[in-house]
C-alpha cells in the first residue's frame, strides 16, 4: 500500500486512531452479555470523544464542499453518505432473512419488517454527517454574519431528534474553526494543548455512563419536567464540550508530531497513516462482520474482564480492521461496486477515503 506524500499525515493517522477506537468499543459491546455496557469504564471511556472526533476532522474537511453549489454539495454527499447508507441496507435485509431462515437459533427476526427496520437502522454516522453538511450549507449561505448563522445553525441542530446531530454538529462546526484558524492555533499551540487536555482530563473525572444513556428531551419537555429538561441539556452540553476538548488536544498533538516528518512508503508510519485513508470503508464493513456477525457468535463472558478489555478486545479490533481494509480494496476493484457499496466516483482510480 503506496501512501501518497501529499496528503496531511496528522489527519490520517487521527482517523486511523479514531477508527481503532470505533472497533474497540463495538468489541467490548458485541463479545460480551452479561456486563452492562454502561458499567464498562473503558467503553465509557472511549465513548467521550472518539466520535465528535470523528465529526471534528470532517469539518475540518468540509470547507470545499461548502463552497460549492447546493446542487453540487447535495449530489456528492448523498453519494459518498447516502447511497453506501442505501446498499447496505438493502444487502443487510437480505442478510438478516436468510440468517433467519439458516441459523434461527442465533438470529431471530419476527417479520421482514423488523428485518427492515433493523438494517437501515446502521451507518447513524453516515446520515448525521450528511445532516450536518446540509445544515452548514445552508446556515452559511443566509446572509448572515458569520457569529449568527453560526448561532442559528447551532440552535436549529438542537432541534433535530436524530442520529446525535444535536452532539455532532457543533463538533463539526468546531472543525471548521480549527482548519479556518490552523495557523493561529499553530502560534499558540503549547498553551491550547495544556489548556484543552486539562479540560478534557477534568471533565473526564466526572465523566459516566449515564452521560450515554439515551435521553427522551421532548418528552420531558411535554411534562413539563423543568429539572429533567435542565439535566438534558447539561449532559448533551458535557458530551459536547468533552468531545471537543479531546479533539483539539488529539489535532494539537498530531500536527505537532507528524506533520513534519518526511516518511517513506514502506514506513510502518507510513502504513499506518495509509490505513486511515480507509475509514469510510472499514466503518461500513465493520457494521457486517462484528456488529452482526461475530457479534452473534463471540462470547468472552468467560475470561477475565481486564484481559478482555486491553489484550483480546484491541487485538480483535486490529484484526477486524486489517481484514476489512483487504475486503474493501478487493471490492474497490470493480468501479461499480465502488460506487455502490462506498460512493466513490465512478471516474476516480484511487478508493481511498
Amino acid at each position: 500500500m503506496e501512501y501518497k506524500r501529499n496528503r496531511l499525515l496528522s489527519a490520517d493517522l487521527l482517523k486511523l486512531l479514531a477508527i481503532f477506537l470505533v472497533l474497540w468499543g463495538h468489541c467490548l459491546q458485541q463479545f460480551l452479555n452479561k456486563e452492562s455496557i454502561f458499567e464498562n469504564n473503558l467503553y465509557v471511556f472511549i465513548y467521550s470523544f472518539h466520535m465528535p472526533l470523528f465529526m471534528v476532522i470532517s469539518g475540518f474537511f468540509s470547507l470545499n464542499s461548502l463552497q460549492q453549489p447546493f446542487r453540487d454539495v447535495v449530489l456528492k454527499k448523498a453519494r459518498q453518505l447516502l447511497l453506501p447508507v442505501f446498499s447496505w441496507g438493502i444487502f443487510i435485509f437480505v442478510l438478516y432473512l436468510v440468517l433467519d431462515v439458516a441459523m434461527s437459533e442465533y438470529f431471530t427476526i419476527d417479520s421482514p419488517a423488523d428485518a427492515f427496520s433493523k438494517a437501515f437502522d446502521n451507518f447513524w454516522f453516515l446520515k448525521s454527517l450528511f445532516l450536518c453538511y446540509m445544515l452548514a450549507w445552508c446556515s452559511k449561505r443566509t446572509g448572515f454574519s458569520v457569529p449568527l448563522w453560526v448561532v442559528l445553525s447551532l440552535i436549529i441542530s438542537q432541534l433535530f431528534p436524530f442520529y446525535n446531530v444535536k452532539v455532532m454538529y457543533p463538533c463539526f462546526l468546531f472543525g471548521v474553526f480549527v482548519r479556518h484558524y490552523s495557523q493561529c492555533i499553530e502560534r499558540y499551540k503549547i498553551p491550547l494543548f495544556l489548556f484543552s487536555f486539562s479540560i478534557f482530563v477534568i471533565m473526564s473525572l466526572f465523566w459516566n455512563g449515564d452521560f450515554l444513556r439515551p435521553a427522551n428531551l421532548v418528552g420531558a419537555l411535554r411534562n413539563g419536567d423543568t429539572y429533567a429538561v435542565m439535566s438534558m441539556l447539561y449532559i448533551r452540553l458535557y458530551r459536547t464540550l468533552i468531545g471537543i476538548s479531546a479533539s483539539l488536544s488529539l489535532y494539537i498533538l498530531f500536527t505537532g508530531l507528524f506533520d513534519r516528518k518526511s516518511i517513506g512508503n514502506d514506513s510502518i508510519l507510513g502504513s499506518m497513516a495509509k490505513l486511515g485513508t480507509y475509514t469510510l470503508g472499514i466503518y461500513i464493513l465493520q457494521v457486517v462482520l462484528l456488529e452482526i456477525l461475530l457479534g452473534a457468535f463471540v462470547n468472552c463472558d468467560s475470561l477475565n474482564a481486564f484481559f478482555f478489555r486491553y489484550v483480546v478486545a484491541p487485538f480483535s479490533s486490529a484484526a477486524i480492521m486489517l481484514l476489512c481494509v483487504f475486503i474493501y480494496r478487493f471490492i474497490c476493484r470493480s468501479r461499480l461496486l465502488s460506487y455502490l457499496l462506498f460512493g466513490n466516483s465512478l471516474l476516480g482510480k484511487d478508493c481511498t477515503k
